[in-house]
Formats: structure tokens, sequence, C-alpha cells
């Protein structure tokens, strides 16, 4: 019997001020990237959608799960989820480097929960 063990970070993170930057997809686009690679996830596709007159959401499919964010500006804070079903370590990294970028630009890290998910298989003889 084996255990498939995966980690689910859901966490908000608010600001006093909103930073632009927040609602722009070149900046998720590279912020999400390096996040991942720290992770050293394999990235399968990404997507990203400006709203009018504002927010912006965005997602990257990983091969080991996924990586999203939702913006709200006008409440001056941004959703963000990560799953990943790949080395335990891989998602604590890509937070960590999240944490660490999201802080600087003046956010406060809310709310975090970090699910323990998973599953028991056991191998049939001859796989």
């Amino acid at each position: 019997m084996k255990k498939q063990n995966a980690d689910h970070y859901i966490f908000e993170v608010t600001f006093d001020n909103f930073p632009s930057s927040l609602e722009d997809a070149e900046f998720w686009n590279e912020l999400g990237k390096d996040a991942l690679k720290e992770g050293d996830f394999e990235i399968l596709a990404e997507n990203f959608k400006k709203f009018e007159p504002q927010g912006m959401s965005g997602f990257w499919l990983l091969s080991e799960s996924h990586l999203s964010f939702h913006t709200w500006p006008e409440e001056k804070i941004v959703f963000i989820d990560l799953f990943s079903c790949g080395d335990n370590q891989q998602a604590e990294r890509t937070y960590r480097y999240l944490e660490k970028q999201l802080i600087k630009l003046g956010g406060k890290i809310e709310n975090l929960k970090i699910l323990t998910r998973g599953f028991a298989y056991q191998k049939n003889i001859g796989e």
C-alpha cells in the first residue's frame, strides 16, 4: 500500500495600499514562474484575465496540480491557492517565495490554511 500525500495552501494577502503591479499580467507571469521554479514544478499552461474596471485572475496548470490567484483591488486583497500532489517540499518552497515577494510589496499574509490531502492505494502485482 502506498500513500499519496498532497499539500493545499490557501491564503489571502492584504494591503494597506494596493500595488498597481498586482493588476499587471506580466508581473504575475514573472512572479508565478519564479515561485514555481523555486518549487521545481513543471508548468503545463497558464492563463490570465484582466477584468474591467479592475481585478485580475490567473492560473498555472502544473503536472503536479495548480497555482491560482484572484485580485480584488477595491478590497485591497489577493486570494491565492496552491495545490501540489508532488513532493511536499515543492509547495512549501513555492509558498515561501510568494510570501517573501508579496511582503516586499507591503502585503500581509492572512488566513493561511495548509490542508493535507491524499489517498492510499495498493499496487497490483505485475505493475
